[in-house]
């Protein structure tokens, strides 16, 4: 346990400034360009994201899962045949993917209506190729054991890039609508070009050949490729059908709500930063034991946190919301309904998490295509009703379907209880050593 409250606590530090450098940037956004352009921006991120998940084809959940899988057997070969495969076949795939959306962004103009949206699309496009195989090195680099490092990089060290490159395009030219979308572009460049060189230098200091095993980080990959793709679906199609039914400003209004309401879930993200690989080896090494005992006494961490996160925010949403400007208090009914939402994925701990890293890959897929479902049919039959308030109840009951649907699962399927009262006796420290090794951070 003490590892883990250690990593964790440096990723949550990085968690916090990650997300109030996020809620500064689209502060900074909003202020700057307005519910417009913060709109488009939104929008050309929900495209990356798709065309991410689509990319990255499960690989980069690969790559967290089976990096410390073979290194508990010291199967150091495959490890490099993993690195070596996994980027490879991303970068290939990210290529393509990114090519075909760049041709195809004045038809996604045409179809949701949003002036000045082809050019967005266009500009994240030819990032595509380093958003992906980011994905992939992060995972790498977390499999590692490098967990601060990738924090800050993905936390960090993302959207700081971003903040800097939006300011110096202001400076040349005030007011460019698509300024925030070319800063996002290059951050994520930046980004790639430095998870690349650590994961790099790691796998060189692995003298050994490689070995592949593709067929079994593959059977592993493609559910949760799909799963990834689902799991776009539950995250965005509420910003792309706001911009597909309403206009651009809504989906700026509502991206600021989205921000604001991220913060519940700020103490699951600091635990499951770290929380991944461990679940990988401890599942590897049979110690059922102390995954018991770590998974529980998170889960009453993240539920206690995330919880009093939420009923602070409650208290002063509406302050909170005035901050970005008066356009976007009309958003503040959303705020409420998605903290709702996200104290639910809070109180239901690291359940999907530990689905996925001990294997089961097609129970997770099963729950996204659930999900993905119930959120679609939800926010078209909503937000021609509530608009964005409709968007965030669909929103708000697709996550908590999900998560109580994982906590039941991990019960039943790895026989593990989210909240075991029997795991909060502090007797022992028994994963003090479990990943110990020094650490490369920027």
């Amino acid at each position: 346990m003490k590892y883990v409250v250690q990593q964790a606590g440096w990723a949550g530090a990085f968690e916090i400034a990650g997300l109030a450098l996020r809620y500064g940037l689209i502060l900074l956004i909003a202020r700057l360009l307005g519910p417009h352009g913060l709109g488009l921006y939104a929008l050309a991120l929900a495209f990356a994201n798709g065309a991410t998940a689509l990319a990255a084809f499960g690989l980069d959940q690969a790559t967290l899962r089976f990096i410390p899988y073979h290194r508990v057997r010291e199967q150091s070969g495959e490890i490099v045949g993993l690195s070596l495969f996994a980027t490879i076949l991303v970068g290939t795939l990210a290529s393509t993917v990114g090519l075909a959306l760049f041709l195809g962004a004045p038809g996604i103009e045409a179809l949701w209506g949003q002036p000045g949206l082809s050019n967005a699309v266009r500009i994240i496009a030819i990032a595509i190729p380093f958003t992906a195989l980011g994905q992939v090195w992060h995972g790498a680099l977390k499999g590692f054991q490098h967990i601060r490092l990738a924090v800050f990089l993905k936390q960090i060290m993302l959207p700081l890039t971003t903040i800097v490159g939006l300011l110096t395009i202001h400076l040349i030219r005030p007011g460019e609508p698509i300024s925030a979308v070319g800063s996002a572009a290059l951050a994520y460049w930046v980004v790639g070009l430095i998870s690349l060189i650590y994961v790099a230098r790691r796998v060189r200091q692995i003298d050994s050949t490689p070995v592949y095993q593709p067929a079994t980080w593959m059977k592993f990959a493609l559910p949760m490729s799909l799963e990834g793709g689902l799991l776009f679906l539950v995250l965005w199609t509420d910003h792309l059908m706001i911009g597909w039914l309403l206009n651009a400003n809504d989906v700026g209004i509502y991206m600021s709500v989205v921000r604001v309401a991220a913060f519940v879930a700020l103490p699951l993200l600091a635990v499951n930063a770290v929380f991944g690989p461990m679940v990988a080896s401890l599942h590897a090494q049979g110690d059922r034991a102390t995954l018991q005992r770590l998974y529980s006494r998170l889960s009453w961490c993240t539920a206690l946190l995330g919880s009093c996160i939420a009923i602070f925010l409650w208290a002063t949403g509406q302050w909170v919301l005035g901050i970005f400007g008066p356009a976007f208090l009309a958003g503040h009914l959303a705020l409420m309904i998605l903290i709702a939402g996200q104290a639910v994925n809070s109180c239901t701990g690291s359940s999907g998490l530990v689905l996925g890293m001990t294997g089961r890959a097609g129970w997770r897929l099963m729950n996204a295509a659930i999900t993905a479902g119930l959120n679609v049919a939800l926010n078209l039959l909503l937000i021609p009703q509530w608009g964005i308030a409709g968007a965030a109840v669909a929103t708000a009951v697709s996550l908590g379907t999900i998560n109580v649907l994982q906590v039941i699962e991990v019960r039943w399927l790895v026989g593990l209880s989210a909240f075991d009262w029997k795991s909060l006796g502090f007797k022992a420290d028994p994963v003090a050593d479990i990943g110990s090794e020094p650490e490369v951070i920027a």
